[in-house]
């Protein structure tokens, strides 16, 4: 029994609600909606994780256009369980199992693994010039953004009619957008807060964004933005035996006290020396990059941990589960 679902056609969700939809899978579910064109297709990630519906509302909406593409287009909705958890829409992932966007590896070993891998290898077999995945976030305090898997010539100028900030993400995370960016052109939209109007919308403009820009639609050939790039990209976690405790000084019976204003970095250019927070230690953090460590990063004097290179931070969310299950990253101007 295969581990995810094929449709063809959206007959099954049309004129349904997006929880009514939602219901109508057990599994992720892969529907296709057929071209003029079958050597050519897009496939669109949505809901990899169950608290980010944009990019499924931006589906069921661009369902009921019915519109007839110039080529075949696919859609994916991922992570189905953890959104049907209630309250509906609310779950990153079910309780106990893996992150749905980090189970993208070449030797599958567990049940989301093999999943993933199963749909990987549907993927590899579909003449794909276009892979686009929509997400959203916790965090209040960034905008909208992009993030890609490599910095090539396609990759830009197809960002580029997404977004005006653009995360090069090349890290070996598991992820699709990593897994289809060596199968494709892939890009990867942050769409706004989970769950909001804002991020609704802007998961929509961004759909259409793409289908103009990849030639499913009439495109104007105009770019959208001058996109700015950040590369270097690095990932830290929080260890996950450390205590910790958000202030404006060192809390002594907490192993590391973060600034209490850290979501402020977000998405800003940080300058050496800023400080970042306290600890007696630089091993409450963690990096699993090959060629660099958290001593390149940060520094530790008189109980002060300051950022030694100049960075712009992308926190997912500064909550103490999310900075150590999901971490946070470093990035560089390029």
């Amino acid at each position: 029994m295969s581990l995810f679902e094929y449709r063809e056609g959206v007959t099954s969700i049309c004129g349904l609600s997006d929880k009514e939809a939602l219901f109508t899978m057990d599994k992720p579910t892969l529907f296709h909606l057929p071209g003029e064109d079958h050597s050519r297709a897009v496939l669109v990630s949505t809901l990899l994780h169950g608290r980010e519906p944009s990019g499924f509302r931006a589906f069921l909406k661009e369902a009921e256009e019915k519109r007839s593409y110039l080529f075949d287009v696919y859609f994916s909705v991922g992570n189905v369980h953890a959104a049907q958890l209630k309250p509906y829409f609310n779950q990153r992932d079910v309780p106990g199992k893996e992150d749905f966007n980090r189970v993208w590896v070449d030797s599958p070993k567990t049940e989301d693994q093999r999943t993933a891998a199963e749909m990987a290898a549907f993927f590899e077999r579909l003449p794909l010039i276009g892979f686009l995945d929509i997400h959203s976030y916790i965090a209040k305090s960034i905008p909208p953004h992009g993030v890609i898997p490599k910095m090539d010539f396609k990759t830009k100028r197809l960002i580029q009619r997404l977004s005006p900030t653009a995360f090069l993400v090349d890290m070996n995370l598991g992820s699709l957008l990593e897994k289809m960016g060596k199968r494709t052109t892939a890009v990867l939209v942050e769409t706004g807060v989970n769950n909001s109007p804002e991020a609704d919308a802007h998961a929509y403009t961004s759909l259409q964004n793409f289908f103009h820009a990849i030639g499913i639609l009439e495109d104007s050939g105009e770019l959208s933005y001058q996109t700015k790039f950040y590369d270097r990209g690095i990932q830290f976690k929080i260890k996950e035996d450390v205590s910790v405790m958000w202030a404006t000084y060192k809390y002594k019976n907490y192993a590391l006290t973060l600034r209490e204003d850290l979501d402020t970095l977000n998405h800003t250019l940080v300058q050496p020396g800023r400080i970042f927070g306290w600890s007696d230690s630089l091993d409450v953090f963690t990096t699993n990059d090959l060629h660099r460590s958290v001593d390149d990063y940060f520094s530790l004097q008189n109980g002060i941990i300051r950022v030694t290179k100049k960075v712009v931070p992308n926190f997912l969310n500064t909550e103490e589960k999310i900075m150590k299950r999901g971490g946070f990253y470093f990035f560089q101007e390029v």
